[in-house]
């Protein structure tokens, strides 16, 4: 388990995290008190944050807010901002359990890059819930997905136009001045 409460996040997110198996489903347990809840779903601890950051995206960090105001004036519930909130994401694991956030449509390729570059330029194929699946599978909150890797570079130009996410995209294009 990781143990957020002793050690918190660089952001101040607070949170016992631990992974259990139903089966073949891992689900992620989380522990935290109220305010942790708070702070971590709404504050300078979110993911919506950390989204907002590290797109740099305005308009989105402005209607962010504007929610954000809603919800603490109690003209919007915390369901119907956290719905709006996440209405552009997804949100998947690994087989070990780890939950990865992608954008809503994104595929196997863009799962691929954001689990690791070196591990998505050197992809061979992927499966989805234990089915093997093409490339440009689009991804549903809660599947879990192995992607499956060479050691031989693998990086074509065609996966630019298979890829949903723009940094997907533009690590492809890195990888294909680099190769």
């Amino acid at each position: 388990f990781d143990d957020y409460i002793i050690k918190p996040k660089i952001s101040g997110y607070k949170s016992i995290h631990t992974v259990i198996n139903f089966g073949e489903t891992p689900v992620e347990i989380q522990i935290r008190t109220s305010e942790m809840h708070e702070y971590n779903e709404f504050g300078p601890a979110s993911h919506i944050a950390y989204k907002l950051q590290s797109q740099n995206n305005q308009k989105a960090d402005h209607t962010w807010t504007k929610d954000l105001l809603k919800w603490k004036q109690g003209k919007l519930t915390r369901q119907d901002f956290q719905i709006r909130a996440f209405a552009e994401s997804i949100f998947v694991f690994t087989p070990k359990g780890k939950i990865i956030k992608l954008d809503k449509g994104a595929n196997l390729l863009d799962f691929a890059f954001q689990i690791h570059t070196g591990l998505a330029a050197c992809y061979t194929g992927a499966k989805v819930n234990g089915t093997m699946r093409a490339m440009e599978w689009e991804l549903k909150t809660g599947d879990i997905v192995e992607v499956l890797h060479s050691k031989q570079l693998t990086v074509n130009p065609q996966w630019q136009q298979i890829a949903t996410m723009n940094q997907t995209k533009a690590s492809i294009r890195k990888l294909l001045r680099n190769g």
